[in-house]
């Protein structure tokens, strides 16, 4: 009987680890707000109306980075988001809380290879649905990245769309 369960166990585990190795493949956590500090500042979405952008900052005595991200208000489908990165509580690894202005959470681990980072997660949406991805930040420089939705689908990453190129428009404040 005991072998059964582990075996039951281990079958209704699969979907998920092989969804999070195959999309963490060659990707280690991210173990420091500093290893995100080039992130601090304003950035602005290449190609969209100046009123569209992401200003990352420091907030709660620099324990967490909190970004503000809002595209134009005359785009096809306006967006406001929130995001708090910070230590897991009790862990070594980052995560990621991201709330959106239709009531939806997004709650994503924090991953990075060489050349870019990925938000893994799952985001439950004001409905009560919920679904795995995230988004993949692939740095190109100090002053500019791109960024790319993905869904998780069993194994693959599937991304979504076009990937947005941000470029920084000012520097970090002070704290």
């Amino acid at each position: 009987m005991q072998t059964y369960r582990q075996l039951a166990v281990a079958c209704l585990c699969l979907p998920w680890m092989a969804a999070t190795g195959n999309a963490a493949e060659g990707y280690k956590p991210i173990q420091s707000l500093d290893e995100l500090s080039w992130m601090l500042g304003d950035w602005q979405k290449l190609g969209a109306a100046e009123s569209s952008g992401l200003t990352w900052r420091r907030n709660l005595g620099g324990k967490a980075l909190v970004a503000e991200y809002a595209n134009a208000p005359e785009a096809d489908t306006p967006t406001a988001m929130l995001s708090v990165v910070m230590q897991k509580p009790g862990g070594e690894t980052l995560v990621a809380y991201t709330f959106d202005q239709k009531g939806g959470i997004a709650v994503s681990d924090l991953v990075k290879n060489s050349g870019s980072i990925r938000w893994l997660g799952t985001k439950t949406f004001a409905d009560g649905t919920s679904g795995r991805g995230g988004i993949e930040l692939t740095i190109r420089s100090d002053t500019e990245y791109t960024a790319r939705y993905f869904f998780l689908d069993g194994e693959a990453v599937n991304y979504m769309g076009e990937a947005a190129t941000m470029v920084r428009s000012s520097q970090p404040k002070p704290d």
